[in-house]
């Protein structure tokens, strides 16, 4: 794996960078553009009735990170991970007293 991940660094690319420092080849990942990248927001969508409904994070337009929708009597009902809109990892369904029965596992 670490020559992988070696084919793509090039040490000592960042101004006052060390032998530790340097940038990702072909813009995959870079420490000039990290300062640029977006952060998710937080996000929350209420019931009708005013209580919430789900919250998250979006990025730029598209659920990211955990998130978490409840019943409008406030007990969770479903949590899991977003990555860009798509459901990834271990997603949990829980009854009406908001304990845990279900897990999903939805990939990667």
């Amino acid at each position: 794996m670490k020559e992988f991940f070696d084919a793509f660094w090039i040490p000592g690319r960042v101004p006052g960078g060390g032998a530790d420092q340097g940038l990702w080849h072909d813009s995959i990942m870079t420490t000039e553009n990290a300062a640029n990248r977006p952060e998710p927001e937080p996000f929350e969508k209420l019931h009708k009735d005013g209580s919430r409904w789900a919250r998250g994070f979006m990025l730029e337009g598209e659920m990211q990170g955990d998130w978490e929708w409840f019943r409008v009597d406030g007990t969770r009902m479903r949590s899991g991970a977003m990555d860009r809109g798509r459901q990834v990892g271990i997603w949990t369904t829980y009854d009406k007293s908001g304990v845990p029965y279900k897990e999903t596992d939805m990939g990667r």
